[in-house]
C-alpha cells in the first residue's frame, strides 16, 4: 500500500496478500471512479447510481457472505474497506455498508436457506440493492429520540416491547 493511505500503524500488513489485493481494488475504484466526480453529487444532494455497476465489478458485496466462493473476508479487511470508502466519500461508504453489512449480512446470518439462495447471489452482483430502515410511531428513524422500551406484566411474566407504553402498569 502507498504512504498516503492513512494507515500510520501499518495494520494493513496484517492482511494476507489476497486481502491486500482486494483493498487495492477498493482504493483504486474510490480514487479513479468516485473521487473525481463526487463533489457535484454532494452539491446536488444526489447519489451516483451509475457507479453501482462498476462497484459490482469489484466483487465487494460478496465479502460479507461466508457461502461466497473463496475464503471468508477477515473483520480487518471489512474495516479497511469501510474506512477506505469513507475516506473518499462517506455517502458511498454508507450505501455500501447498508447494502452489504445491514441487508446482506442480515439475510446471510438470519435468513432461511431458501432466502439466502433467493436474495444473496443477486445482491452480491448488485442486481438487487438492499436497504435498511428504522421507524417508530413518534420518532421516524430517530432511534435515540423516539424509541422507548417498556416492560409489561402479561400472564405473570414480564415481556419487553419497543414502542409506546400500553395502558396498565409499566415495570422499570
Amino acid at each position: 500500500m502507498d504512504d498516503d493511505d492513512g494507515d500510520i500503524y501499518r495494520f494493513q500488513d496484517l492482511l494476507d496478500p489476497a486481502e491486500r489485493e482486494i483493498l487495492g481494488r477498493v482504493r483504486d475504484f474510490m480514487r479513479t471512479e468516485v473521487a473525481p466526480m463526487i463533489d457535484g453529487f454532494w452539491a446536488d444532494a444526489e447519489f451516483p447510481h451509475h457507479l453501482v455497476g462498476p462497484l459490482a465489478a469489484t466483487g465487494l458485496a460478496n465479502l460479507v457472505c461466508s457461502d461466497r466462493p473463496g475464503p471468508t473476508a477477515s473483520s480487518l479487511l471489512k474495516g479497511f474497506v469501510a474506512a477506505e470508502m469513507a475516506r473518499v466519500d462517506p455517502s458511498f461508504a454508507t450505501f455500501y455498508g447498508a447494502h452489504a453489512g445491514l441487508a446482506m449480512a442480515s439475510i446471510a446470518r438470519c435468513g432461511s436457506p431458501e432466502q439466502r439462495r433467493r436474495w444473496l447471489p443477486a445482491m452480491g452482483r448488485f442486481d438487487l440493492v438492499g436497504a435498511f430502515a428504522l421507524t417508530e410511531p413518534e420518532g421516524g428513524s430517530d432511534v435515540a429520540g423516539g424509541m422507548r422500551t417498556v416492560v409489561h406484566r402479561a400472564g405473570g411474566a414480564r415481556s419487553v416491547k419497543a414502542g409506546r407504553p400500553a395502558r396498565g402498569r409499566v415495570w422499570r
